[in-house]
C-alpha cells in the first residue's frame, strides 16, 4: 500500500516536472508568438483613421506604426464605384489618381506574406495595410522611422499626384547574413522532414498492405530518428521562420501545427498523462494520418505561394 502511494507520487512528481519542462516553453513560444503577431506601437499621430482609409501622404511604412484604427470595413473602393459613397472632395481625388481599397478574400488572406513595422511599399495603394497582411511587431530602427516620418509630412498632390507605385520587394532590404540562414536552415528543415517522415511512411506501408511490407522495415531505430529529428527539427524551424520574410498564413498554420504534434509526441513518449482517456485522445489525434498531409499540404502550398509573390 505504501509503494503504491509512493508510486504514485513518483509518477505525479514526475508528470509535474515534464508539463513544467514541456508546457513552460510551448506556453513562453505561444505568448512569443502571439506577441509578435499582435503590434503594439506607440502611436505618434492623433488621426484615427478606419479600414476604408486612403494614403493622403508620401508612404511611412504599415499604417498601425502611427495611426489607431478602428474596425470600420474594409469596403471596395475605387474611381469606377466612389459615386455611390458619401466622400470627402479629398478621397475622391485620391481614387480618381489611382488609388482604391480591396476588400481581401480568405484565399488572398492566406497568402499575402507577413509584414515588419518597416517594410517599404512593393504595389499599389490599396488600403490599410492590415487589411490583408498580418503585420509583425518587430520594431523599425531609429534611422527608419526618422526618414519615415520625414515622408509622412509629404502630401501626394492630389491634382497631379501618380499612383504610388511598385517600389523595391521588402526582402531586397534584408541582409545577406539573414538570407544565407534562411537559406541554410530551409534545407536542414527539409532533411529532418524526410528523417522524421520515415517512420510515418513505413507504418502507412505496413497498414496499407501488411503482406508485403511487414518486417522490411526496423520500427525501432527508425522511431528513434522520429523522435530526435522531430526534437531538432522544431528547433531549426524557429529558426528558418525568424529569418523569413515572406511568409504567409498558410506557413504559420504549418508552423503551428508542427508545435502541436511535436508537443504531443514529447506527451506520448514519457507517458506524462495518467488520465488514460487523455492519453488515448491524444494519441489517436497524433497519429492520424490527415493531420500529417494536411501539413504537407500547407508547407507545400505556402512555399509556392511565396514563390510567385
Amino acid at each position: 500500500m505504501v509503494s503504491d502511494a509512493q508510486g504514485q507520487a513518483k509518477r505525479t512528481t514526475q508528470a509535474a516536472a515534464l508539463l513544467f519542462l514541456v508546457g513552460g516553453p510551448i506556453a513562453l513560444g505561444a505568448l512569443l508568438f502571439w506577441e509578435l503577431h499582435t503590434p503594439k506601437p506607440a502611436t505618434r499621430t492623433p488621426v484615427v483613421i478606419n479600414r476604408n482609409a486612403l494614403l493622403p501622404h508620401g508612404y511611412a511604412g504599415p499604417c498601425l506604426n502611427c495611426h489607431t484604427i478602428q474596425e470600420l470595413g474594409p469596403m471596395d473602393l475605387s474611381a469606377a464605384n466612389m459615386s455611390a459613397f458619401a466622400m470627402t472632395a479629398r478621397d475622391r481625388r485620391l481614387l480618381e489618381v489611382g488609388q482604391k481599397v480591396v476588400v481581401p478574400s480568405l484565399l488572398m488572406q492566406l497568402r499575402v506574406p507577413a509584414l515588419t513595422r518597416d517594410d517599404i511599399l512593393p504595389h499599389d495603394y490599396v488600403g490599410v495595410c492590415s487589411n490583408c497582411h498580418v503585420i509583425l511587431d518587430v520594431r523599425p530602427s531609429p534611422a527608419y522611422v526618422a526618414s519615415a516620418l520625414d515622408n509622412a509630412q509629404r502630401p501626394l498632390g492630389l491634382l497631379n499626384a501618380r499612383r504610388p507605385g511598385p517600389t523595391v520587394h521588402p526582402a531586397d532590404h534584408r541582409s545577406v547574413a539573414d538570407e544565407r540562414i534562411r537559406t541554410v536552415s530551409g534545407y536542414v528543415a527539409l532533411f529532418l522532414f524526410l528523417l522524421s517522415a520515415a517512420y510515418v511512411v513505413a507504418r502507412v506501408l505496413m497498414r496499407h498492405d501488411p503482406a508485403r511490407w511487414k518486417g522490411r522495415f526496423k520500427l525501432k531505430p527508425l522511431m528513434k530518428y522520429h523522435q530526435f529529428a522531430s526534437a531538432a527539427l522544431m528547433a531549426v524551424v524557429l529558426v528558418h521562420w525568424h529569418y523569413s520574410d515572406r511568409g504567409n498564413n498558410a506557413l504559420h498554420l504549418a508552423v503551428v501545427a508542427l508545435f502541436w504534434l511535436g508537443a504531443a509526441g514529447v506527451v506520448m513518449r514519457k507517458n506524462a498523462l495518467t488520465n488514460k482517456v487523455a492519453r488515448k485522445g491524444i494519441r489517436l489525434v497524433h497519429t492520424q494520418r490527415f493531420i500529417f498531409i494536411g501539413l504537407i499540404i500547407l508547407l507545400v502550398v505556402g512555399h509556392l505561394w511565396v514563390g510567385v509573390q
